[in-house]
């Protein structure tokens, strides 16, 4: 027994700092090395850049993020470049902007203005399963394939009320499993919005707790800006799916 105690002090003596210091130090150590991050709130900045590996889910409660600044992009650029143009085919570059070759989706009344530009279009194929929900779930399997080499979100595209409501799965799977999916849902027109119309939902409503964030597009002019954001938001921070709510009249105005 003393000849233990007699080893142990003379261990400690030979230490330049105690114990507890030694603990206290590592700790620092560790804890300058570790910085928390919101993942769940992260807002697109300049700064952000795509992560390359999947993102362990978080356990803390989802919190809505909301973005606080715009995507660097030119948008004088891109103002000149659309002006003449409907939302369908604002749509349809915005795509081949973000080099997207693949939608999954399910046609609508809502959505015929964006289906009509992408009719024949030689850089995306649209990809038509039998129902809405497949097309979630095809859309979040083909970004989770494309996360170990670039991460690249699935794009789905669906109609207003049962179209949008379909898709509520496939949003909470992405959501917890952090999977980079933007899901753009027709709408009626915005002057019918609240009327009671045909095949009218509150799809922000209903997804604003299985996204990372929703946005409903009020005019033809904020198209491109909100279609920006949203593959922002998509994969900042911990990735995660995206809704872009666009009424029949935005997919049919005229870039002004």
């Amino acid at each position: 027994m003393f000849q233990t105690r007699h080893i142990c002090r003379a261990t400690r003596a030979r230490l330049s700092i105690s114990p507890w210091r030694r603990t206290h130090a590592m700790g620092m150590a560790l804890s300058s090395k570790i910085q928390p991050v919101d993942d769940d709130n992260t807002s697109p900045t300049e700064n952000n850049s795509r992560p390359t590996d999947h993102p362990t889910p978080s356990r803390q409660p989802h919190q809505h993020s909301t973005p606080t600044k715009s995507p660097p992009h030119n948008r004088h650029r891109l103002h000149e470049f659309f002006i003449g143009k409907t939302g369908g085919q604002i749509f349809h570059e915005m795509m081949r902007l973000h080099n997207v070759k693949h939608i999954f989706g399910y046609p609508g009344g809502t959505i015929l203005p964006i289906l009509d530009a992408l009719y024949a279009s030689p850089h995306l194929t649209f990809i038509l399963p039998k129902h809405e929900q497949s097309a979630g779930h095809m859309a979040e399997g083909y970004a989770r394939a494309s996360i170990s080499s670039y991460p690249t979100p699935g794009i789905v595209l669906v109609t207003s009320g049962p179209g949008a409501t379909n898709l509520i799965t496939p949003l909470q799977n992405a959501l917890s499993d952090g999977t980079p999916l933007i899901a753009f849902c027709g709408q009626v027109a915005t002057s019918a919005i609240g009327k009671d119309g045909f095949q009218e939902a509150d799809v922000l409503g209903m997804t604003r707790f299985c996204t990372k964030w929703n946005v409903g597009v009020k005019h033809v002019r904020e198209l491109p800006q909100r279609i920006e954001e949203a593959f922002w938001v998509a994969l900042s921070g911990r990735m995660g799916p995206v809704v872009v709510e666009v009424p029949k009249d935005v997919g049919a105005g005229i870039y002004s």
